[in-house]
């Protein structure tokens, strides 16, 4: 392999590029879907899928309000706004599920844009930490109780 510089850039066909971006999202170190303007799938990790059950469902080219009509308002104005220009990123929020369960999940998201400046759509980073959350919560819950009783045995 010749490594010697040259003023052109490499050329890599179509589905080179495809193949290199879908290796570098499988290496973000969380759940990542990259969307066009109009919120429809472009690329998504292994770690989305699952955090999701998802599984092997068709999600390219797919609207995300279709694969999850549960989203409400408040999540698709966070999208306009991202699709405006804003990036915002919340440590834990509440997720309601479909199915009437609750994620917590810490998220990021942020535009993208294509090469002439426009916003291309949008990308979305998201750890579920509904365990964490409920661990926490749950410690709390003991150490409460645990000092309500100490101030009964020690009164």
């Amino acid at each position: 392999m010749n490594f010697t510089s040259s003023s052109s850039p490499p050329s890599l066909s179509l589905m080179d590029l495809q193949a290199q971006q879908q290796q570098i999202a499988e290496h973000i170190p969380a759940a990542f879907a990259m969307f066009d303007d109009q919120m429809r799938y472009m690329l998504v990790n292994t770690r989305w899928r699952e955090a999701y059950g998802l599984g092997d469902r068709e999600l390219i080219g797919h609207s995300h309000y279709d694969i999850f009509p549960e989203i409400g308002e408040n999540w698709k104005d966070i999208h306009r706004r991202c699709l405006n220009g804003e990036s915002s990123a919340a440590d834990e929020a509440p997720f309601l599920r479909a199915d009437g369960g609750l994620d917590w999940i810490k998220w990021d998201i942020r535009p993208w844009y294509r090469a002439d400046g426009t916003i291309g759509g949008l990308l979305m980073y998201t750890n579920v930490i509904t365990e964490q959350v409920n661990n926490r919560r749950e410690l709390a819950n003991q150490a409460s109780l645990f000092s309500q009783g100490s101030a009964v045995v020690f009164r």
